[in-house]
């Protein structure tokens, strides 16, 4: 039997098939909330995903091979 947090769970994520849609969806809701801690550093939702691109941007462009 589905309990109830998890029947909310699917209708705010149906439509996301990847985590990267996860991660937009948090960022588009939640641009200036705090996304991580650790000790003293913290970051912002918009914060994680501008880094992430800009690493993810960083491996396409140093052209890794297997």
């Amino acid at each position: 039997m589905l309990n109830a947090f998890y029947i909310f769970y699917l209708r705010c994520v149906e439509g996301m098939r990847l985590p990267r849609d996860l991660l937009r969806h948090a960022v588009k809701n939640n641009y200036q909330r705090t996304a991580l801690i650790d000790g003293d550093l913290t970051m912002t939702f918009g914060h994680l995903y501008d880094r992430g691109k800009r690493l993810a941007n960083a491996l396409l462009n140093s052209r890794l091979t297997k």
